[in-house]
């Protein structure tokens, strides 16, 4: 500006140039940030757009039904293998079962006694969990297995690693070299037992029922594993405080 002033030679062109330039830079500049706040605006309440969450909605109610169709399907034929095998001689049910499994076209059949032990099973591919750990290493993924019974060592054997989590003390401890992590024995003074019902809201029990009793803990503000352990016939808490809150707030009728 100084040398506009004094009249300098050149002085005003360049001063045209620079203000030419710098209207160049600032338009373009302004039609992007504009056309950038525009779609950014468009696209967060495209986010909140009703119907995109209509379509969320309806997408998770499809895949809820479809899994209560798969659920009753199974339950239906968890119903008539159980009473085809009642009346059968004892010595007689697991080959009866095995043939069952065979003709309902399930993978795996357990047959369980009154007091909740295994009286018999039965599994399309003993060796599953064993292949799935190698099917997942095929891909170039390292493995972890996590299980609770004897059938789960046979993906130990091919994991990176592999321990119990919860298993009865007679699983663990014939297997000192799998490490475990064990709270569901130490929280036995902290235990309720369920009541099973054959039926509660039009549904069998114990799956939807274990389901109402982690949502009845969690809304208490515990946590599934750290603060409470749900199995199909009881639920253990780390700590005494906890089984009362969750008494205070369950009803099993």
């Amino acid at each position: 500006m100084q040398s506009v002033r004094k009249e300098i030679t050149g002085s005003k062109l360049t001063l045209r140039l620079v203000i030419s330039f710098g209207l160049m830079v600032l338009i373009p500049v302004s039609i992007v940030y504009l056309v950038s706040v525009n779609f950014l605006t468009k696209s967060i309440e495209s986010w909140f757009d009703v119907r995109v969450e209509s379509a969320l909605e309806g997408g998770l109610n499809l895949g809820q039904k479809t899994i209560d169709i798969l659920i009753d399907d199974i339950e239906l034929k968890g119903k008539s293998i159980a009473y085809a095998i009642a009346n059968k001689p004892y010595e007689k049910r697991e080959d009866i079962l095995i043939d069952l499994r065979e003709k309902f076209s399930i993978a795996s059949a357990v047959l369980y006694k009154n007091d909740g032990s295994i009286s018999a099973y039965n599994l399309r591919h003993e060796t599953a969990k064993k292949q799935a750990i190698l099917g997942f290493q095929s891909m170039g993924y390292r493995c972890f297995a996590a299980g609770d019974s004897y059938n789960d060592i046979q993906m130990f054997d091919v994991a990176e690693k592999g321990f119990f989590i919860n298993s009865p003390e007679k699983i663990s401890s014939s297997q000192p070299h799998i490490e475990a992590f064990d709270d569901w024995m130490s929280w036995k003074g902290n235990a309720y037992k369920l009541k099973i019902h054959s039926r509660r809201n039009g549904r069998s029990t114990p799956r939807h029922l274990n389901s109402l009793i982690t949502t009845t803990c969690m809304d208490l503000g515990l946590r599934p594993i750290t603060d409470f352990q749900v199995t199909m016939y009881e639920v253990r808490f780390r700590t005494a405080t906890y089984l009362a809150m969750f008494k205070l707030n369950y009803n099993d009728e």
